[in-house]
């Protein structure tokens, strides 16, 4: 019988805390998303990228070493060449993509915008990339 008006007061409680709750939002709506965010922020754990993870998997590798010193090569050429500067904001992009079979020629290099060059990855318009290095 005590364990009854316990639940039943409880539930009264919960009633009134409720009551009091929605009579704020309805007054100030913006604290329901003030406290709807300060709840998801405790629900989902920051994610903390392993750098070291990712070079042993990917950028470590043999081949993925190799093109990487292809794309430096090819950056410093057209820095000599005097057609980009160091610290530049724009990319040295190939035509064809290395992995794709192309070379460092200077018929398949050309300067792009940052941001223009590492939104498309090399990729056609509809292509997914592959993420099997993950």
């Amino acid at each position: 019988m005590l364990q009854n008006n316990l639940l039943l007061e409880s539930n009264d409680n919960f009633r009134i805390i409720f009551k009091n709750c929605l009579e704020r939002v309805q007054r100030n709506p913006e604290m329901l998303l003030y406290a709807i965010n300060k709840v998801n922020s405790h629900l989902y754990e920051k994610y903390e990228r392993d750098y070291a993870m990712e070079y042993r998997n990917y950028h470590g590798k043999p081949k993925q070493r190799k093109e990487r010193a292809k794309r430096t090569a090819a950056r410093e050429r057209l820095i000599r060449q005097g057609k980009v500067k160091k610290g530049s904001s724009k990319d040295v992009d190939h035509k064809r993509p290395l992995r794709n079979g192309g070379s460092n020629g200077i018929n398949n290099l050309r300067l792009r915008d940052k941001s223009e060059n590492r939104s498309d990855n090399g990729h056609r318009k509809g292509e997914k990339q592959s993420k099997d290095w993950k």
